[in-house]
């Protein structure tokens, strides 16, 4: 399997027959994610640690196959929670040990997970439990558009009705409790379904008793769908002052209500996310300070943007909704965005700036066509790679064609203890002082060492480069399943550096 501890690696080999099983008789896609798989599982301990799966629908699934793929996954979830009790040697039944996220494609392409993160499945790290493939985003359209708060707020509380309806533990205690309170139907699922009214009057958007009325008319609407609809419609209802028995909502019932509410606040038009890119005229006698400001103004303007480069540089390269950089481009064409930034010009773009003359070239975009250029010895592992990386790299031809930098041994990256292998320093005398970072990392098993050297190099606040040695073959795979990390945003950039598998084998061997 992988490079994974013995503990995470019997987890992940229990959730892969379990899944390959299951998938006979769901169609839905089932993921790994989590301390099992996270830094080769070595935060995974198997008395404590929950297994985080994803489950995904297929495409365009309705609701009443929505209730039903969802019915199935819960008893299939009950006989995994079986499972890892003798495997893992288990000593506590009385509480859940997996943990089950079910989505739509929907949320996969708006990044909404249960608990509010917006980044959760386009930049994290996770394991198709059929095809063994590791990757960071859950699929290329993760994080691909952006929606309303109040229609993600609402489909983050589908999310985890749907999380605890799944929460039973290997006992079958837990998961959603029936429900028979006061309202007719549970406060939180009206109070979201008040939000996602359309054009609310001012005061009524958390209005419980007009989500209720809102709710049950779409009740009513689609009562002749199915017995289903029918049956709950009676029962709501009933509970709401009609005539007839009164009864509680059983687990399913509130299943069946969050899915309407998924159906209603998942109508809605999407905003695409883009990567594009503003280069300000550059003033060279301009102190750190006022660069900050200027960042920070660009950040008041803009405030739906987030920077791929976090430093203060007068080139910015950013993630958006389309109609942030349309604000930008409104302005500009109105002779106004340089005005409020006080500059001379602006340069803006979708995707990247091509020829960009008005900020000075920066030394640290010289490094990976630099580094690609390295011909390591195919036999080098770990500590020989890095050494002879840095020999590369003290080459006086080397040095002069990357502008001369300070190389040094890189720091701790900040809130971690991971250091990586080497920092490089520009500092021309009066001129902006500039760095970034380099970790080398040798690709010959799993994905798992390098997925998870990929996120800890995410938590760095510098430009940073992840040399990745290997045969062509195992790097064209690592290309194809990293292939959107630059979509992603993040100020990580991946150079490859092919080594010859048969010359390694050739030495092996000795001269002929």
């Amino acid at each position: 399997m992988g490079d994974w501890t013995p503990e995470a690696e019997i987890a992940v080999q229990v959730c892969t027959s379990w899944a390959k099983s299951v998938r006979k008789k769901l169609n839905m896609d089932l993921f790994l994610f989590g301390s099992a798989i996270y830094d080769k599982g070595d935060q995974f301990d198997s008395q404590r640690s929950d297994l985080d799966l994803v489950a995904v629908f297929e495409p365009d699934v309705p609701l009443a196959g929505r209730l039903i793929e969802l019915q199935k996954l819960h008893a299939y979830k009950a006989d995994l929670e079986t499972k890892i009790i003798p495997q893992l040697q288990r000593i506590n039944c009385v509480e859940p040990g997996v943990s089950i996220v079910a989505l739509t494609r929907f949320e996969v392409r708006a990044n909404v997970h249960k608990s509010g993160a917006r980044r959760f499945f386009d930049k994290n790290y996770f394991l198709n439990l059929q095809s063994g493939e590791e990757r960071i985003a859950l699929s290329d359209e993760a994080g691909t558009v952006t929606i309303p708060d109040e229609n993600r707020h609402a489909l983050e509380y589908v999310q985890k009705i749907r999380n605890d309806y799944l929460g039973m533990a290997a006992n079958g205690t837990g998961g959603l409790r029936d429900y028979s309170g006061i309202d007719p139907m549970p406060k939180a699922l009206l109070r979201f379904a008040a939000q996602v009214r359309a054009d609310p009057d001012r005061g009524q958007w958390y209005d419980t008793r007009l989500g209720m009325e809102f709710l049950f008319r779409h009740l009513f609407d689609r009562s002749l769908e199915s017995d289903e609809f029918r049956q709950l419609f009676h029962k709501v209802s009933v509970r709401r002052g009609g005539r007839g028995t009164l009864k509680p909502l059983s687990a399913v019932d509130q299943l069946h209500l969050a899915e309407v509410l998924y159906d209603i606040s998942s109508k809605i038009d999407v905003e695409e996310v883009i990567l594009w890119e503003m280069a300000l005229s550059e003033y060279r006698e301009a102190s750190a300070a006022d660069r900050k400001a200027l960042l920070r103004a660009v950040v008041d303007l803009l405030p739906h943007a987030s920077f791929t480069r976090p430093d203060d540089s007068l080139h910015f390269k950013m993630r958006s909704p389309l109609s942030t950089y349309e604000v930008a481009r409104k302005l500009d064409e109105q002779s106004s965005l340089a005005g409020f930034l006080g500059v001379e010009r602006v340069r803006l773009a979708k995707g990247e700036l091509q020829n960009d003359e008005l900020t000075s070239p920066s030394p640290i975009d010289l490094v990976p066509q630099v580094v690609a250029d390295w011909q390591p010895d195919a036999t080098l592992m770990g500590l020989e790679l890095e050494q002879s990386l840095t020999q590369y790299l003290d080459r006086s031809e080397i040095r002069e064609s990357l502008g001369n930098p300070l190389v040094e041994s890189g720091g701790p990256i900040f809130g971690t203890d991971f250091r990586p292998d080497f920092k490089l320093t520009w500092r021309p005398e009066g001129g902006r002082t500039e760095t970034c970072l380099i970790e080398v990392k040798r690709y010959s098993k799993s994905l798992a060492g390098v997925m998870a050297t990929l996120e800890e190099l995410f938590l760095s606040y510098e430009p940073t480069f992840l040399v990745v040695v290997g045969e062509q073959a195992r790097l064209d795979r690592l290309r194809d399943e990293t292939r959107n990390l630059k979509r992603l945003g993040t100020n990580v950039q991946i150079i490859f550096v092919a080594v010859d598998s048969r010359t390694r084998k050739k030495d092996k061997r000795g001269p002929n």
